[in-house]
């Protein structure tokens, strides 16, 4: 569950295995930020070696403003590192999330509101 916020609802549901998927929590939030999803921490050091040696403070910029223009290949790289949400395991327990595309009713078993 995120974080509550005043006035919404809380649903407590029962998904079927066959209908979430797990991920790592901290790739997810590597692609929400735009940024490169490395494979690990040796493809993550030589990813930050090469953005400084290119001068590019933030990697979203390759993604988010024309700056991804000058740097077309980098600016890929870092699309194509998206998949990994997909792919790469959680690193322990406190990195698991889960995410559907869908709820279906049945799968309601409790709803309330925060206040």
């Amino acid at each position: 569950m995120l974080q509550p916020v005043e006035n919404t609802v809380i649903l407590e549901l029962e998904i079927p295995r066959e209908n979430f998927l797990v991920c790592s929590m901290d790739c997810w939030g590597y692609r929400v930020n735009y940024w490169y999803i490395p494979l690990d921490q040796e493809d993550e050091e030589n990813h930050k070696k090469e953005l400084k040696r290119l001068c590019i403070p933030s990697e979203d910029a390759l993604v988010l403003t024309d700056k991804g223009n000058f740097y077309p290949l980098l600016r890929r790289k870092i699309i194509q590192s998206w998949q990994r949400v997909f792919t790469l395991p959680p690193k322990n327990k406190q990195d698991e999330v889960a995410t559907a595309w869908e709820i279906r009713r049945e799968w309601i078993k409790d709803e309330r509101l925060y206040r």
